[in-house]
């Protein structure tokens, strides 16, 4: 939001908790064949700072859960975040 610390999704989060109408949050589904690569993404996402997801976070990650995405999942990953920080970061 502008003239705020606050973003567009934080600020329609609050909203659709308040409301319980995730209606304006709420995307299109991801296709089958990358669904896994969007829930890895809000894996590593939830515990995100203010930065994007770093290589060193997705290791860590990799390690923790187990999971062996390809190069190019975690390039995907990276573009995913790239697109969601510009987004968030747009007001």
């Amino acid at each position: 939001m502008k003239g705020s610390n606050i973003t567009k999704l934080d600020h329609l989060t609050a909203i659709a908790e308040q409301t319980g109408d995730y209606s304006e949050i709420e995307g299109k589904p991801f296709p089958g064949i990358v669904a896994h690569v969007w829930e890895w993404f809000l894996d590593l996402s939830a515990g995100r700072g203010q930065g994007g997801i770093s290589y060193t976070e997705i290791k860590s990650w990799m390690e923790l859960t187990g999971n062996r995405p390809t190069p190019f999942e975690i390039r995907l990953i990276k573009r995913i975040d790239i697109a969601y920080l510009k987004r968030n970061n747009s007001g």
